[in-house]
């Protein structure tokens, strides 16, 4: 299981095309965009400095497409639908799936007194994404299909804006948005500032909707989870003994860093960040 949690993208430089090309081809050149699934991958880089990989940020899973052409990446960490979109859209990249991962880290931050979506309606609420608008990507699809089990249709109960993290949680701040929907472990950041007084100033005390336990009757999954992020690569990098097995070093590294982050978040978060 994965753990959930975000990164930002600037973490780790992004390689230049030279460079890319100067590697070994038994290193896994890995691509992400900001997104939780890259946590465990910055825990398992420290922890295992000497993996077989090579990753760079990317600023949206579009530029994917032509990093696999130009054998610049050949996996990503990314939502599962992205990886099936692709492949239906573009059969030539050779897009295979190698892993789920269970996600437990979407919430819908609104004040205190609002207990659930269905005291949401008729109001304003956000959808951010951590560095676009978030509008069509995980947090997006996951907060429709939340509302819609709520018996609530987005477009007709709800005013939804979309609009980048930062100023998303400014508005739900300053009390012109009812609610914002933030992976954690940013909307437990939000939660604990507004606690303590210091969420934009605002005395406005938060809480979060766990939206996770709005998806029940799935007998694949446990009930909290949902299993919507994952590990893609290419049938060509499968078909490369010396590339496959680097994928498999990575695989298990970052498996072994899920449940290490699981055990001790508190003592290893610092170490993925750093």
């Amino acid at each position: 299981m994965a753990a959930a949690a975000s990164i930002a993208s600037g973490c780790v430089p992004r390689a230049s095309l030279s460079a890319a090309l100067e590697r070994s081809d038994t290193s896994l050149r890995l691509v992400s965009a900001a997104n939780p699934h890259v946590f465990p991958l910055m825990l398992a880089l420290a922890l295992e400095p000497d993996l077989p990989l090579s990753f760079s940020p990317i600023k949206e899973s579009a530029e994917i497409d032509s990093m696999f052409r130009t054998g610049e990446a050949d996996a990503f960490l990314g939502m599962t639908y992205i990886g099936a979109k692709k492949q239906l859209a573009a059969p030539d990249l050779g897009l295979r799936l190698v892993s789920i991962n269970i996600w437990r880290g979407f919430f819908e931050v609104v004040p205190r007194d609002i207990r659930s979506f269905a005291e949401l309606r008729g109001h304003k609420v956000i959808v951010s994404g951590p560095m676009g608008s978030g509008r069509n990507g995980g947090g997006d699809i996951i907060f429709q299909a939340a509302v819609r089990r709520a018996n609530l249709d987005p477009g007709r109960d709800l005013e939804v804006a979309y609009m980048p993290a930062k100023a998303g949680i400014a508005q739900v701040a300053a009390g012109q948005a009812a609610g914002i929907t933030i992976p954690s472990p940013g909307s437990t950041g939000m939660v604990m500032r507004s606690r303590m007084g210091s969420e934009g100033g605002s005395n406005i005390a938060l809480s979060a909707i766990d939206m996770q336990a709005m998806f029940t009757g799935f007998r694949s999954f446990d009930e909290g989870q949902l299993p919507i992020g994952g590990l893609h690569t290419s049938e060509q990098v499968l078909q490369t003994p010396p590339r496959r097995s680097a994928l498999l070093r990575v695989f298990d590294a970052y498996e072994r860093a899920c449940e290490a982050l699981m055990r001790e978040p508190e003592r290893l978060a610092p170490m993925a960040i750093d």
